[in-house]
């Protein structure tokens, strides 16, 4: 009997010293269920295949997606999205995976993994679209495996497991779009979510070619693409510093190549960002100030909001301005009208010597005045101090 007593002590004994403080900052993630996360989370060492045979297959499923986040089991409520220090992390609980049917095990997984295959920020100001792309996704992925419509409403809480969904008020009909991706898919022979159906998005998000005037510009050095053999891997690289500053962007068409267009952004005068609760405001920025020579001040010369769009356009075409100059309104509708990532067909084609990559930045300002905006022509700062003002020179050589 006493044998017996030990071995449930010894095991537990294990199971604590293997558990780890996660030394994560939480703030801009998505919990599945809705649900906020604890505020201390603990990682757990685990053997179980289980979770990495679902997150396999779900990648499969979304159209052979790379995985680009790590996997890491802790103690949240079910199955939670994280971004932190330009870096994207799966966070999971055993028990939610013990407790859940496959339809909920799919829904969770795929909803947070599609936040991650589809780049998202997680900050609340892009929280809406965002929630809404990933049940998009988390609606295609289930219809694949099978799962119909008539099972959607039963995701949260009408079967015996209680999963309040709050994040997002139509996640029905975002994920019953998904549904019918597939199956619109399924009605023409070889369209796949990834290719023939993605590159007509892609085509159709068409960037202005040759782009609109006014805008200031740098091709930047070839050796940033040292071993890239195909334009995936040349975006692959403009992604990297752009995820590090934590740019939310997005992919169009150009001829014989393709063009990121960041979200529209506030920076001080001089180029540098501005804190994160104020970079992506549209209008000027209120401080806090009394009766100070800095409030004075402001009375007479009245604060600006100066806002830029990074747009890097890879081609081995040619191009000059050409066009009438481009209002704020039309720049935000690029990103806006833009698609999550490549086609596998654009991103496979090779990158020659014939191309190149140039990095266009468009300027507006917002007076306190009247809050209406124009465009900057010409330029206040050069496509160099904007590199170097906002981070990104430090991967993007001159």
């Amino acid at each position: 009997m006493r044998i017996l007593f030990v071995l449930p002590l010894l095991i537990l004994i294990n199971q604590l010293s293997a558990q780890e403080f996660l030394d994560l900052d939480l703030s801009r993630h998505c919990n599945f269920g809705g649900t906020e996360l604890d505020e201390e989370l603990y990682t757990f060492t685990s053997g179980s295949p289980v979770m990495e045979n679902l997150v396999a297959d779900v990648l499969k499923l979304g159209g052979d997606l790379e995985q680009n986040f790590t996997l890491i089991q802790t103690n949240v409520e079910s199955i939670s999205a994280v971004v932190a220090d330009g870096k994207r992390y799966l966070l999971w609980s055993q028990d939610f995976l013990e407790r859940a049917t496959d339809l909920q095990a799919y829904s969770g997984v795929a909803h947070e993994i599609g936040h991650h295959v589809n780049n998202h920020s997680l900050q609340a100001e892009f929280q809406a679209g965002e929630e809404d792309e990933a049940n998009l996704f988390m609606g295609y992925v289930l219809s694949r495996k099978g799962f119909q419509n008539t099972a959607l409403p039963f995701i949260f809480g009408r079967d015996g497991h209680q999963f309040s969904h709050v994040w997002s008020n139509n996640w029905l009909e975002s994920a019953q779009k998904g549904l019918k991706k597939h199956e619109d898919a399924l009605q023409v022979e070889g369209l796949l979510f990834e290719d023939d159906a993605s590159m007509r998005r892609f085509m159709d998000a068409a960037f202005p070619f040759p782009p609109p005037p006014c805008y200031q510009q740098l091709e930047l050095a070839p050796r940033n693409f040292n071993g890239c053999s195909t334009l995936g891997q040349v975006a692959q690289k403009l992604v990297q510093p752009l995820s590090a500053k934590q740019y939310p962007r997005r992919y169009m068409s150009v001829p014989d190549g393709f063009a990121i267009i960041t979200q529209i952004e506030q920076y001080q005068s001089d180029g540098a960002a501005l804190p994160d609760k104020d970079r992506w405001k549209e209008l000027p920025v209120q401080e806090n100030f009394g009766l100070t020579l800095s409030y004075l001040k402001s009375l007479v010369f009245p604060r600006k909001a100066h806002l830029r769009i990074f747009v890097f356009i890879v081609t081995n075409q040619n191009f000059n301005a050409k066009g009438e100059q481009i209002s704020k309104e039309a720049a935000k509708d690029w990103f806006n009208q833009a698609v999550n990532r490549l086609p596998k067909s654009v991103a496979n084609a090779p990158y020659t010597p014939d191309h190149t990559v140039e990095m266009l930045v468009y300027e507006f300002e917002v007076p306190e005045a009247n809050q209406r905006p124009t465009q900057n022509c010409p330029c206040h700062l050069s496509a160099g101090e904007h590199l170097k003002k906002s981070g990104l020179e430090t991967w993007l050589k001159q």
